[in-house]
């Protein structure tokens, strides 16, 4: 670890982000969150399954 990289710690685990990758772990993470709203989304309005994961990739 050096000075800049970001720690996540939850209640189970401990991650450490390296500043240069930084950019590209916040992109990804924008990413997963605006898939898994999506497939919320799908599922409150009742799509099947199928459309669920052809849409949005497997969960």
């Amino acid at each position: 670890m050096t000075p800049g990289d970001l720690i996540f710690i939850d209640e189970c685990s401990l991650v450490v982000i390296f500043q240069k990758y930084e950019s590209e772990v916040i992109k990804r993470c924008i990413q997963i969150m605006a898939t898994e709203k999506n497939i919320v989304n799908e599922i409150i309005n009742k799509y099947h399954i199928k459309d669920i994961i052809d849409n949005n990739g497997a969960f």
